[in-house]
């Protein structure tokens, strides 16, 4: 919980104290309202959020009925027990699903942040139930900042939130909105996040690169990433029943799947490369926060799940893009057959390398065989075009997302048998070093196959496509 928080739940608590005295004395009023006002600072400091919303009904009922006058000892009491439970209710939704804190970032530029919204007056909008219109798509930015004072940005934007993560839209990160940009001139990289993903599902990850000297490009495919607010404030949804992986909503033959995986790829490819060619613009544009800021020339491409297959994609069509990088990811499209000749690192976790059959349930076998065949694809990947491979024993899917840091336990967080600190060091620790030696010409030992840094990784080569 956070200070305000806290100091509400202690004045409550002293409140309630009070309340259950058999003459409960007239500070008893007056820590009713030092909470009340307390609620007030800490709605413009902090943000209120449903986690403490018992917490805000107790402070009202105590206030309400310390101020109607002298009430009967049983009405006082039930009204007392009554508050503390719901303070008590506050403290347990505070640490089943807590205001999270994500790692600092550990390089030495502070980060900025800032959002932009893109028109392709050259393509029409493709998905089912998508309003009409020329394709929109919605593209973060965090960048290395030129001063660390400056307005702290939030998680999320409210409209992008459910009822349920509506408190991550008043969550605070380590990012500084809209802060100027530093006066150099840096790497960029496009970041794809999974399949109903949001754009900012790694954000642990991002702010630590963008602190060491890379401009993050993340961007939100509408109708297909989770819910994306547009330009004109409609919000765009994805069709939740057309899950090719886990859910499986309704049926889906094997060979639907991969056709639909492969239409949506090509979409969200071409999103990408819309993005590079709006960046390349606005990096040409006078007067503009990031101008001269973008080394367009020294562009690599990384992602989450289907993002990855998005990035290996994007490095294949697009000759700026030099470098991929794929996140427990998957394959679809020409890499899926063709493969990629530029550098690439994987980082798998083990369920990735062999997902397994599910022989007792035909639709739970069709989609580990789809599954089984994506992997078999990433292996005949290496071992045709050569890479890095990482596997990480003890980290699953949800690893490689923000999702480990939101609640302490498993079956919320997702999170595989590594601590979640422990996690982001390791993986932070390899990006930043592939992206350092394929675009900076900074080499690593890090990604040499005797390498011994972490325990939890074995690191397999194939004929190597790293400089």
């Amino acid at each position: 919980m956070r200070p305000l928080e806290w100091l509400i739940v202690a004045t409550s608590i002293l409140a309630v104290f009070c309340f259950l005295q058999p003459q409960p004395p007239s500070s008893t009023l007056w820590l009713g309202v030092a909470a009340a006002l307390l609620v007030l600072l800490h709605a413009r400091v902090e943000g209120i959020h449903w986690q403490m919303g018992p917490a805000y009904l107790a402070v009202a009922l105590m206030l309400f009925v310390r101020a109607t006058g002298p009430t009967s000892p049983t009405l006082r009491l039930t009204c007392g027990m009554l508050a503390g439970a719901m303070v008590a209710a506050s403290l347990v939704l505070s640490w089943v699903l807590p205001m999270f804190k994500l790692p600092a970032p550990t390089g030495r530029y502070p980060v900025g942040t800032r959002t932009l919204h893109f028109t392709d007056s050259k393509r029409a909008e493709m998905h089912e139930g998508a309003k009409p219109g020329n394709r929109e798509v919605v593209a973060q930015l965090w960048y290395p900042a030129a001063t660390a004072k400056w307005q702290k940005a939030l998680y999320r934007r409210k409209k992008e939130t459910t009822r349920r993560s509506s408190y991550q839209a008043v969550l605070k990160t380590h990012s500084l909105q809209d802060a100027p940009a530093t006066a150099e001139c840096f790497p960029v990289l496009v970041h794809n996040s999974a399949w109903w993903g949001f754009r900012n599902r790694s954000t642990f990850m991002i702010q630590d690169l963008a602190s060491h000297g890379f401009i993050v490009v993340a961007i939100s495919h509408p109708y297909n990433s989770s819910m994306v607010e547009l330009a004109d404030g409609s919000v765009a949804n994805p069709d939740y029943s057309l899950d090719l992986g886990f859910s499986l909503a309704k049926y889906i033959p094997i060979e639907e799947r991969f056709a639909m995986a492969d239409q949506e790829l090509a979409i969200q490819t071409a999103d990408c490369r819309f993005v590079l060619d709006e960046l390349e613009k606005l990096d040409r544009t006078p007067g503009h926060p990031l101008e001269s800021r973008m080394r367009m020339d020294r562009v690599a491409a990384y992602g989450y799940s289907f993002g990855g297959a998005v990035s290996v994609e994007l490095a294949r069509e697009d000759s700026r893009v030099l470098v991929a990088l794929e996140l427990d990811g998957v394959l679809h499209g020409a890499a899926f057959s063709h493969g990629l000749d530029k550098p690439i690192l994987l980082i798998d976790s083990p369920w990735m390398i062999s997902p397994g059959e599910h022989s007792d349930n035909p639709r739970l076998a069709e989609t580990s065989r789809m599954w089984n065949i994506i992997a078999e694809s990433k292996m005949r990947l290496l071992e045709r075009c050569g890479g890095v491979r990482i596997i990480v024993d003890g980290m699953v899917h949800a690893d490689f997302t923000d999702q480990i840091f939101m609640s302490p336990f498993r079956r919320l967080s997702s999170s595989g048998s590594i601590p979640p600190k422990r996690v982001a060091h390791i993986l932070n620790t390899y990006v930043l070093a592939f992206f350092q030696q394929t675009l900076l010409d900074i080499p690593s030992s890090l990604l040499s196959r005797d390498a011994k840094d972490f325990p939890e990784a074995t690191i397999q080569l194939w004929r190597s496509c790293v400089k």
